[in-house]
């Protein structure tokens, strides 16, 4: 059975070692950290077993077309699929969202450091498909969900 270390000092553990020594998740388990275009909030669940990551990943039209929402729900579909993580909207905050959990069951520095770097590297992957003039021409009926499927893996 696998130990599972305390996710606070291994989240202080990724700060030192990425030159921020205060790194720590607050009273309520979150931590916000941003490595250039890209903000992670994480939110750590210890009864769950899992810190949830999340990222901005672009902006909501405030009368976003159909197809649109169509798109980002394909995304979303595909990325469940492949396991890498999902997309949502906030509408709220009129944001689409990466987001995607780390299990705390053996995590360690070595894991931490190589999730937050795989979730960066897909937010901004997302982020750019997102806002590329490709995504608008996608179609996403069911004879064309593989120009979709194409069209992510490519880019993330």
């Amino acid at each position: 059975m696998a130990v599972i270390k305390d996710p606070a000092e291994i989240l202080t553990e990724f700060g030192e070692r990425i030159g921020i020594p205060d790194v720590e998740f607050d009273e309520d388990g979150y931590c916000c950290l941003g490595f250039d275009d890209v903000v992670l909030n994480l939110e750590l669940n210890a009864a769950a077993g899992h810190i949830i990551i999340s990222s901005e990943i672009g902006k909501l039209p405030s009368q976003p077309a159909e197809s649109i929402l169509f798109r980002y729900l394909a995304l979303n579909h595909l990325a469940l699929m492949m396991g890498t993580g999902g997309i949502g909207v906030d509408e709220d905050r009129r944001v689409v969202m990466f987001v995607d959990r780390v299990s705390l069951r053996g995590l360690d520095i070595q894991i931490i450091e190589a999730e937050i770097t795989r979730i960066v590297d897909r937010a901004e992957a997302l982020a750019a498909a997102l806002s590329s003039p490709e995504f608008e021409s996608v179609t996403t009926t069911r004879s064309d969900s593989l120009q979709l499927m194409n069209f992510a893996l490519s880019r993330c």
